[in-house]
């Protein structure tokens, strides 16, 4: 169906899949969308030809595990994009896009306007060199005092809209564990954990759920469904985009 068109000049690619992918081998996405991208930059003749995504929005079912792992491999298990495995990629994060009443079941919502306009800014940015902010707040480090976890973001300020009460996830470990080889993938349990004292900057994640051993990872907005339409809980306050679902370890 493409191959037709390879013989045109483009500017770039949009691209907006990935849904299918989440119900089957989704694990496999982590190396399928680097190597589409590579293919068609090289079939297109453009190594380095700008590729827009759009981040999955919401399934039809909240309890998806495939969905989550597949938005986070849109960004090649780093979480945002560009990055030095998606070089000239821009992303929108659809997430806070959800439309359980879609006619067209949720997994096409019809919020898409807001999905062309986050898609705009990556565009202007990366393909047509015009200086524009086009991504969410993302986590730059986290480190751990007493019974609490400082997440601290760049691309802020922030500022906080939705339910904090199930946005943030923590998983405990043992302070003998060892960490040089420790992957979230290992966490057989996650624990909803609470928010409070946002800054500009940063906000603090009580993690008091551990009692006393160690916060080996925390993440964020990796339901499926993590919240309703424009109500996820971090957003640019300059910007409104939202954050992307994101998982960090925890530095002690």
């Amino acid at each position: 169906m493409v191959k037709p068109l390879t013989q045109l000049d483009i500017k770039g690619v949009l691209w907006y899949q990935g849904e299918a992918d989440s119900y089957e081998d989704h694990n496999s996405f982590l190396c399928l969308m680097p190597a589409m991208i590579d293919s068609w930059r090289k079939h297109f003749r453009q190594p380095s030809m700008p590729f827009g995504i759009v981040q999955l929005a919401c399934p039809p079912e909240q309890k998806h595990p495939g969905w989550s792992s597949v938005r986070w491999h849109q960004t090649a298990d780093i979480g945002v994009v560009p990055n030095d495995i998606l070089r000239n990629v821009f992303m929108a994060v659809a997430l806070d896009l959800c439309d359980p009443k879609s006619p067209y079941g949720s997994i096409h919502p019809r919020y898409k306007i807001e999905i062309g306009e986050r898609l705009l800014l990556g565009a202007l940015s990366l393909a047509y060199h015009i200086p524009t902010p086009f991504q969410g707040p993302s986590p730059a480090y986290s480190s751990r005092v007493d019974n609490k976890v400082i997440v601290t973001f760049r691309d802020g300020p922030i500022v906080l809209r939705g339910n904090s009460a199930s946005a943030f996830e923590v998983c405990c470990g043992y302070s003998n564990a060892s960490r040089s080889d420790s992957s979230w993938n290992d966490c057989s349990q996650w624990d909803a954990v609470s928010v409070s004292n946002p800054t500009a900057m940063a906000l603090t994640v009580d993690v008091s759920k551990c009692e006393g051993r160690s916060v080996r990872f925390v993440r964020y907005a990796w339901k499926a469904s993590p919240c309703t339409y424009l109500k996820c809980l971090i957003y640019g306050a300059n910007t409104s985009l939202p954050t992307g679902p994101f998982v960090i370890p925890v530095e002690s």
